[in-house]
């Protein structure tokens, strides 16, 4: 099922994990993040990731330096 509102449509068919920095809902802990689609689903930023503002002040998001970090993403006890 794709969901569009003039915008390119969103593919959400067999999505198990959703994340928006923008959006509050996604933290449970200054590392630990739920799944917009499903709160059971969750993960936790790994090394050095962050969340952060983008230049221009038009929202934030997360920051992934290349070398060591990651979101770490658990569905039902399963990691992925």
């Amino acid at each position: 099922m794709a969901f569009s509102n003039g915008a390119p449509s969103i593919v959400q068919d067999g999505l198990i994990f959703s994340l928006d920095a923008n959006n509050s809902m996604n933290y449970i802990g200054s590392t630990s993040l739920q799944s917009i689609i499903n709160p059971a689903n969750t993960g936790s930023l790994q090394g050095n990731a962050t969340v952060a503002a983008i230049p221009g002040g038009i929202g934030q998001s997360f920051y992934l330096d290349g070398a060591n970090d990651e979101i770490v993403i658990s569905t039902s006890g399963n990691s992925v």
